[in-house]
């Protein structure tokens, strides 16, 4: 049976890491973006659910137009709302370990 293919946003503060790293889940992560087709959103949907720091919606809106399974953060103010219509929002480590076969 085919395993289905998973959407993510990745924070980029995620992506950033994923470039310099030698390991560790920021480094799984970028390999798996590297290996698969990435995404450009063309920004149609906002968003003001993130009071505290309100470039987070970005993510958020990215997610919705991308209809994304995952948003990928390190980000608390993100990682707090656990999901957003539907979306899982977590952490690097947690979908690493979702997304890759063991």
């Amino acid at each position: 049976m085919k395993k289905k293919t998973s959407r993510a946003v990745i924070d980029t503060n995620l992506f950033i890491s994923g470039l310099f790293a030698q390991k560790g889940y920021t480094f799984k992560l970028q390999e798996l973006w590297i290996t698969k087709a990435f995404i450009v959103t063309k920004d149609r949907y906002k968003t003001n659910k993130i009071k505290k720091d309100q470039t987070d919606n970005k993510f958020l809106s990215c997610a919705l137009e991308a209809k994304a399974d995952f948003i990928v953060s390190g980000d608390n103010h993100l990682l707090e709302l656990k999901h957003y219509h539907g979306i899982q929002i977590v952490t690097a480590k947690i979908f690493v370990n979702k997304v890759t076969i063991k």
